[in-house]
């Protein structure tokens, strides 16, 4: 996968929407790289588009949450703080109930990382 964390910082919104769309598509590579990788490099895209001061566009946003919810892991506490901070970030009903189930995750650690990002989405 490509070292999307190599790029600059500020992005222009439009650079951070294709390599959203990149990393969505080498996600969906056959073979997929690593979950917590794809999550990793959005969540890099993330803390750029925060730069922006605005959300992402509905259909990005939607994008991003869709495959957090996909890969979502009640086992892998690291991929599940990734993926929570995505579903945060595009604060809709998917991620909201992805997070609402992981609060019955069989791990505590994985437990406290939904609790904590539905506190922050309160």
């Amino acid at each position: 996968m490509e070292d999307y964390g190599a790029l600059p910082m500020l992005l222009s919104q439009e650079d951070i929407a294709r390599a959203v769309a990149a990393i969505l598509a080498e996600a969906r590579s056959d073979p997929p790289p690593p979950p917590l990788v794809v999550a990793e490099a959005l969540v890099g895209m993330v803390s750029r588009q925060s730069s922006h001061m605005k959300p992402f566009a509905p259909e990005i946003a939607a994008s991003i949450e869709h495959w957090a919810a996909d890969n979502w892991s009640s086992v892998d506490p690291g991929l599940a703080d990734a993926l929570a901070t995505l579903l945060v970030n595009t604060d809709s009903g998917l991620g909201l109930r992805v997070l609402t189930d992981a609060c019955a995750a069989p791990l505590q650690a994985v437990q406290r990382i939904a609790e904590d990002a539905l506190r922050e989405l309160s």
